[in-house]
């Protein structure tokens, strides 16, 4: 399966200077079950880069999109993950999960990690990935 990830709040803090506690098992465990991860952000590349690259993120992603690849104007586009073949979007905005439910397409909604101080459980991670495979036996519809 495709799976469409969001960077800010999502994977790191909002400054990206801290992960998502439980996030780097969570993306092993998607790629040891073979998914295919596209990192999509609305930050613009360069920034992301730098986040991802100075938390060792960037390994994880097979493709990258970035806000000038689908917004460049910053109109507030949707990420709209039919467009690039992908069944599920992980994303801390609940506006993006609602487009894509939208599109016939599937999306886990988690909390926004806005910095170290904010609270994720421990298990949180377990709980995204019961969510991905219970789609997976879904289909990508």
């Amino acid at each position: 399966m495709k799976i469409v990830i969001d960077m800010d709040n999502t994977l790191t803090d909002l400054n990206g200077k801290h992960v998502r506690p439980g996030i780097e098992t969570l993306l092993q465990m998607l790629i040891k079950d073979r998914h295919t991860l596209v990192l999509w952000t609305n930050s613009p590349k360069m920034r992301a880069i730098d986040i991802l690259r100075d938390n060792q993120l960037m390994k994880y992603f097979s493709e990258f999109i970035y806000r000038e690849d689908y917004d460049p104007s910053n109109r507030g586009l949707h990420k709209d993950i039919g467009k690039i073949g992908a069944d599920l979007i992980i994303d801390d905005d609940p506006a993006e999960i609602e487009f894509n439910k939208k599109k016939k397409k599937r999306g886990i909604l988690v909390k926004s990690y806005m910095s170290a101080s904010t609270k994720i459980g421990p298990d949180e991670y377990k709980k995204i990935y019961s969510q991905v495979k219970k789609r997976r036996k879904w289909g990508s519809k």
